[in-house]
């Protein structure tokens, strides 16, 4: 087993443009784009889908390049609303590590504009052995019980003892369905009854996990579900782990959309650890 201090937020996917069907749109219909095609991919991406609302293309662009464009379209100059719709057709793919089943249960509240695939406890073998190649169980210590090296150990202590319960249960349960539903499983074949056996009793032992199980995500959201999500989870209010989660969420967004995610501040928050604050609440 692992024992994990900290999540991780990786970037394996996100929206990219077909150049080939861009440009046949433009020419197909007599457009003229406006801005420099050099920005990256997603902002172009929301650009187009902006200008298509009003057709503001080559003499009624207005804006004269994606930066300004931006500005305008979120509000980024003025005050007022965001017409943030338009975000909706960017998404960006993570996947999360290191962070607890109170993480995901809290993650998962957000549904509009986010899709999920989550690491099952049903299926997976937390009672396994360590082998190459293979994923190992990891549980996860957050960031207010590691204040000390005696809550860190504490927790360390009783996760170790949770698999031990968990194997155990797992053994128990195994084998009282074997013995009790002998009639059931004689009518499957031996590979079969291994994984009607394995299915259940896992199933079951799982209950003893406790919820700073490792729950690897992978999430894809939206970028106007991503900033929203953002300003909800990654400030001073947010439960520590999940702004860590967040955190790093804002700096990859920097990175990929620097012309939307922008004016992010990152102040240290009460216990020592960094928030971050968009410039404005929702788009």
């Amino acid at each position: 087993m692992r024992i994990l201090r900290e999540p991780k937020v990786y970037l394996v996917g996100k929206t990219r443009i077909e150049e080939e069907g861009f440009n046949a749109f433009l020419a197909d219909n007599d457009l003229l784009w406006p801005t420099e095609t050099d920005s990256p991919e997603g902002q172009r991406l929301i650009e187009l889908f902006g200008r298509n609302c009003y057709m503001s293309y080559g003499q009624k662009a207005g804006s004269p390049d994606n930066e300004t464009y931006l500005n305008n379209l979120l509000g980024f100059n003025r005050p007022g609303i965001a017409h943030g719709s338009v975000t909706e057709h960017i998404s960006f793919n993570f996947m999360v590590v290191g962070a607890g089943r109170g993480f995901t249960h809290e993650q998962v509240r957000h549904r509009a504009g986010w899709a999920y695939s989550q690491l099952s406890t049903r299926y997976c073998d937390f009672e396994r052995e360590k082998e190459d190649g293979t994923w190992d169980p990891g549980f996860c210590v957050p960031p207010l019980a590691q204040l000390s090296d005696e809550a860190r150990e504490h927790y360390e202590a009783c996760f170790r003892l949770a698999v031990v319960n968990y194997t155990k249960a797992y053994a128990l349960i195994s084998r009282d369905i074997r013995e009790k539903f002998k009639d059931h499983l004689a009518t499957m074949a031996t590979r079969q009854q291994q994984t009607f056996i394995r299915k259940a009793a896992r199933g079951a032992a799982r209950d003893l996990l406790p919820i700073g199980t490792e729950a690897i995500l992978g999430m894809t959201g939206n970028v106007r579900a991503i900033w929203n999500t953002i300003v909800l989870r990654a400030g001073e209010a947010a439960e520590p782990q999940i702004r860590e989660v967040y955190v790093q969420v804002a700096r990859i967004m920097e990175k990929e959309l620097p012309g939307i995610f922008k004016g992010i501040q990152y102040p240290t928050c009460w216990d020592g650890t960094t928030c971050a604050v968009m410039p404005r609440d929702k788009v």
